[in-house]
């Protein structure tokens, strides 16, 4: 089973890499993306990402995303874009959210994990006194710029700040107020209108007021919350935020709306210093919330694809003048219609024998278990890039995940079935124990098998000359052998087949016996030694 390790990077824009954390130590990039605002414009480029063998966790880090955004002042198609009607919605893996009932928002077919950007600020206070009872961040609005203004206005909820802040103003005296990215203009000695100010500089405010202002109702978790509570300073909080509420108790702050807030600021100042710090820092310790993220992550990973659940994905891919071609058909079939991850896929060249492919096929799955082996993988699925799955990824989850519940014994599966020539049946139908048959186009096996399949393979393929196609090939026998001691299950209706099963293209040129399954075995009937027999679970 792969492991995946990947550290949580801060917001920059709205697609950016997760790092993954190497085993020296350093940080590399990964083949996972955080997607974190809509996007209607970038629909084609989703579906590239996820066709190249990315995955996608979506991240709630845009208003109140991914429920339908309602600010007058985004665009038009940020407000009319729905992600669970768009086709690259089925790319995701999971979605990390900030909602207090997520199934209201979500389907249920969606792993979640509550999880925001905000989640990850650790800030140092630097001893700043505190010469302020309030401070409040208006946004990133722009001088100049009046769309800017607006769009912050509903997000950042100017008119109840403004609101708030004035009477305040009015009823008690000794009200001193700082407004970060000022928008508002108000000419009062108790007022420190401030403008856009660099980080720590911004933080040394923040940490000289004894309460944050937070009147946001669609704001995502916003990072000034956790900021606050870093530094000491209580947060008074709209009770009707979208995000963020999961800080706030009756230790950190407290919710207000417009018919209590007086009531509300007046219990925050009556309780003295804050001491917010030491809850923050200790339940959201970095370390915590990544071991965190990347349970979840794995568990997003295997419940996506169960052939995630292997120790990797090799296919074999033949060289030459269509090679791109076909490395476009195999990792289209394992990335965009299967969901196997990226990291996990590695092709291993075919072998070339022009005068007799059944060689070259053998030599060619005899690489690619040399490659299983030399990596130390503890099974591995080998595919031929011919190989074609014919149920959606859901149905193949199903049927795979029942099949390594059932069976913990197996030494390998066979994904296809057509090659098949004896085999054993389960009671109920579902799953099949071959006993006989021709090399499969995908398979996964054990690695306590590799040895035993190697030596026949190397065997086979010595014996086997070079200019001599027709006949038995002897690849196959050595897989009849193989099937003859081992425990080798497959599904009575298959995953998938190679795709010269229906005409279309054929990897190595190479024909095999009947399908045996169910109307088509070539060896009906009870014969122990040729036919088809009950199964029987050992």
């Amino acid at each position: 089973m792969q492991r995946f390790s990947f550290t949580f990077p801060p917001p920059r824009n709205d697609l950016q890499f997760v790092q993954r954390l190497e085993a020296d130590g350093s940080l590399a990039p990964s083949k996972l993306f955080l997607v974190n605002r809509p996007y209607p414009y970038q629909e084609d480029r989703i579906a590239r990402l996820a066709d190249e063998g990315h995955y996608l966790v979506g991240i709630c880090a845009f208003e109140n995303w991914p429920a339908r955004i309602h600010n007058p002042h985004d665009e038009a198609g940020v407000r009319g874009f729905d992600l669970f009607i768009q086709p690259s919605y089925q790319r995701f893996i999971g979605f990390m959210h900030h909602f207090r009932d997520p199934r209201d928002v979500f389907p249920d077919d969606i792993p979640l994990l509550d999880m925001d950007f905000s989640d990850y600020v650790q800030v140092r206070k630097r001893g700043q006194a505190k010469t302020f009872d309030m401070v409040y961040y208006a946004g990133h609005s722009i001088e100049g710029k009046e769309d800017t203004v607006r769009w912050s206005s509903v997000i950042k909820g100017h008119d109840l700040a403004l609101l708030v802040i004035r009477t305040l103003l009015e009823v008690d005296p000794s009200f001193r107020v700082a407004i970060v990215n000022d928008v508002f203009g108000i000419d009062h000695p108790r007022v420190k209108n401030l403008g856009f100010l660099p980080y720590r500089t911004f933080l040394d405010v923040v940490e000289s007021a004894h309460v944050l202002l937070v009147p946001s109702a669609v704001d995502a978790s916003p990072r000034v919350i956790t900021e606050a509570l870093c530094l000491d300073t209580h947060v008074m909080m709209n009770a009707d935020i979208s995000g963020g509420w999961k800080y706030v108790d009756e230790r950190m702050g407290a919710f207000f709306d417009r018919t209590n807030y007086l009531d509300v600021y007046a219990r925050l100042r009556a309780r003295g210093p804050a001491a917010t710090r030491g809850w923050f820092l200790s339940n959201y310790a970095n370390h915590t919330l990544e071991a965190r993220f990347n349970d979840w992550l794995h568990d997003c990973i295997l419940r996506y694809c169960a052939f995630n659940r292997f120790g990797g994905v090799l296919y074999v891919c033949l060289e030459g003048d269509r090679k791109e071609e076909r490395q476009a058909l195999i990792r289209g079939e394992l990335f965009r219609h299967m969901g196997i991850f990226g990291d996990c896929v590695e092709q291993v060249p075919a072998a070339s024998v022009p005068g007799n492919p059944h060689k070259a096929r053998g030599l060619s799955h005899l690489a690619a278990l040399r490659r299983a082996r030399e990596l130390g993988l503890p099974d591995v699925v080998i595919f031929e890039d011919d190989f074609q799955f014919i149920v959606p990824r859901q149905a193949a989850n199903r049927k795979l995940e029942a099949l390594l519940r059932d069976f913990p014994a197996r030494d390998a599966i066979l994904f296809g079935n057509h090659q098949i020539t004896r085999h054993e049946a389960t009671p109920d139908g579902a799953v099949l124990r071959a006993r006989a048959g021709a090399w499969p186009h995908g398979y996964a096996v054990r690695a306590e098998r590799y040895d035993e399949l190697i030596a026949g393979l190397a065997e086979a393929c010595a014996a086997t000359p070079d200019d001599a196609a027709a006949g038995a090939p002897l690849v196959d026998a050595v897989w009849t052998r193989f099937a003859e001691s081992a425990n080798v299950h497959a599904f009575r209706v298959p995953l998938g087949e190679g795709m010269e099963r229906y005409g279309r293209l054929g990897a190595f040129g190479v024909s095999t016996e009947a399908s045996c399954v169910e109307g088509s075995c070539p060896h009906p009937g009870p014969d122990a030694v040729t036919g088809c027999r009950p199964f029987t679970r050992g």
